[in-house]
């Protein structure tokens, strides 16, 4: 089995990454994710126990798109108000271009569901899934570049 992902342990957990998140009473907490425990490799973890396997990447997929969401918003707080409209701007085209992405990869799930019958259905819905978690973690390392150099 080749690994799922390579890019984000590489890139982001190789060093401790401080995010700020607000709590309910907007306190801000400091959030460390510590390099040991990274999200890839608790999904290796995960598929090479060979068990659950869409779970595994469903866990992954919601962690990356948590960490999008939680990025942006401690971005947003750090931008002038000028950068954050700039910022709101850019999210809107990149959100416009994800779902684009996600009905392509959709549609080629279900191309291939009808097409082929070499690959058991769990195979193919395992790597669009896969797709659509590389397109977010791609968008993920571009906005922790940002958040980094602030």
């Amino acid at each position: 089995m080749t690994p799922v992902k390579t890019k984000l342990s590489l890139f982001i957990f190789n060093s401790f990454i401080a995010l700020f998140v607000s709590n309910a009473v907007m306190a801000q907490q400091k959030v460390i994710i510590d390099s040991t425990v990274p999200i890839e490799a608790k999904e290796l973890r995960c598929l090479n126990k060979g068990e659950n396997l869409p779970a595994c990447v469903d866990t992954f997929y919601l962690e990356i798109d948590s960490m999008l969401n939680i990025v942006y918003k401690q971005l947003m707080q750090v931008l002038t108000p000028d950068e954050r409209l700039a910022l709101k701007k850019e999210e809107l085209l990149w959100l416009k271009k994800r779902t684009v992405f996600f009905k392509a990869k959709d549609k080629e799930y279900e191309t291939m569901m009808h097409s082929t019958k070499h690959q058991p259905y769990r195979d193919i819905a395992l790597a669009t899934l896969v797709k659509k978690g590389d397109f977010e973690e791609d968008r993920l390392i571009e906005l922790l570049n940002r958040l980094r150099v602030r």
